[in-house]
């Protein structure tokens, strides 16, 4: 009777254990899940390293011309660092202790940041706050590789966190048919997130219709890059307050 009891004790710790852990792992394969899962790994490491392309198209009086932003952006607990490719060079901004540093060439220089909103145009990959019932109706796209995807549509406001300063100065710019994708790798972490939309925009009476995209590829999701400034801060001169 003792042998049962203990066995039967054994039977009932792994049944449990097999049950809670079915019931994590089936909570990660939905679309709210995998959403979660990411904002909680990433608000745990307080940083991220990503790589984004930016690109936006109007057609203007029958062509369309393009606009395309190269970057990589750092975030960890002491500030931001962007990388922006421009006509084969980089800038580099550095956001921290409240001032901005920029490196362009042999150009050192410094800026003090006054409202912390201006700061935004250092750049921005975080995730969307999005509520629950937002994913009541995602499906998890499983791809044959093993990876998964899942893609919402957002409102204008959503897009407009995740493309930043890229579209900030177009104060007339509004956004439609806007589509956010998540994709993640085997182990379920996020490695990348697209965000597609048309927009349009009115100068000078005539209204200009485009497209926008952005695609964020991260690095080694779930932990903090570190950064340094490519001079010392002696180097850099003063050029008074930040504007963005």
């Amino acid at each position: 009777m003792r042998f049962f009891k203990r066995t039967f004790s054994v039977f009932l710790a792994v049944t449990i254990a097999l049950s809670l852990c079915s019931c994590s792992f089936f909570d990660t394969l939905t679309a709210y899940g995998l959403y979660s899962r990411a904002v909680s790994k990433l608000k745990k490491a307080g940083g991220y390293d990503a790589d984004c392309v930016m690109s936006i198209t109007f057609d203007i009086l029958g062509e369309s011309l393009t606009s395309e932003t190269v970057m990589n952006i750092k975030e960890n607990s002491t500030g931001t660092q962007i990388i922006t490719e421009m006509d084969d060079e980089e800038i580099i901004s550095t956001y921290v202790d409240d001032k901005v540093y920029v490196e362009y060439g042999d150009t050192l220089v410094y800026y003090t940041v006054a409202d912390s909103d201006a700061t935004a145009s250092i750049g921005d990959a975080n995730l969307p706050e999005l509520a629950e019932d937002i994913f009541s109706n995602i499906s998890v796209v499983k791809n044959d590789d093993g990876t998964k995807q899942i893609a919402i549509v957002l409102e204008s406001e959503d897009a407009e966190s995740i493309l930043g300063s890229f579209v900030a100065e177009l104060e007339d710019l509004t956004f439609d048919d806007i589509i956010y994708v998540m994709l993640f790798d085997k182990n379920n972490d996020l490695y990348m997130m697209t965000l597609t939309c048309s927009a349009s925009m009115d100068v000078l009476g005539y209204t200009m219709t485009g497209y926008v995209s952005a695609e964020y590829t991260f690095n080694d999701f779930g932990t903090a890059p570190e950064f340094e400034l490519g001079h010392d801060e002696s180097e850099f001169e003063y050029g008074g307050e930040y504007s963005g």
